[in-house]
């Protein structure tokens, strides 16, 4: 819908169970920060803003530099599937407070990587999670692979 959200984090992140399919549905709030598409519709792959908005420990690179772009919450979405996964955020408040950022702050836990799918997993977030906006897919091509690996952990779980 063009709506690029800039605040994605557990905290907005509401689930609802349906009784009659697996899984749950995600459903995302608190739009209070979003940028929203122009009169026609048309968002702008990139628009320069004067101060990042939203939280750091979930913000991608180019945002805290001040730029909004619908791959910015393609990464933040990489880092809330890590602290699922996980438990923790992938870096420390040090790190997030300077900016720091190593290649492989995606990489999962060894423990993490035994379980059904994890490589699956690991990879998945390694392209949502890269540090160059233009190397992340697509919101609509993260969602379909989220959606093809949950269908697959999904049936795994019941195997």
């Amino acid at each position: 819908r063009g709506i690029v959200h800039r605040d994605l984090k557990p905290g907005n992140l509401m689930f609802r169970r349906d009784a009659d399919l697996p899984g749950v549905e995600v459903m995302l709030g608190d739009f209070g920060v979003a940028h929203l598409p122009d009169a026609s519709g048309a968002v702008a792959a990139t628009t320069r803003r004067a101060e990042a908005v939203g939280t750091l420990a979930y913000m991608a690179p180019e945002q805290r530099r001040g730029e909004i772009t619908p791959a910015s919450d393609v990464y933040a979405s990489a880092v809330v599937l890590y602290e699922m996964c996980t438990g923790h955020t992938p870096w420390s408040r040090e790190a997030v407070m300077t900016g720091a950022r190593r290649t492989d702050d995606f990489l999962l836990p060894p423990a993490l990587r035994n379980e059904p799918l994890g490589d699956d997993v690991q990879g998945h977030l390694l392209r949502i999670g890269d540090p160059d906006p233009a190397k992340r897919p697509t919101t609509a091509q993260a969602l379909a692979e989220s959606q093809r690996l949950r269908e697959r952990l999904i049936a795994a779980g019941a195997a």
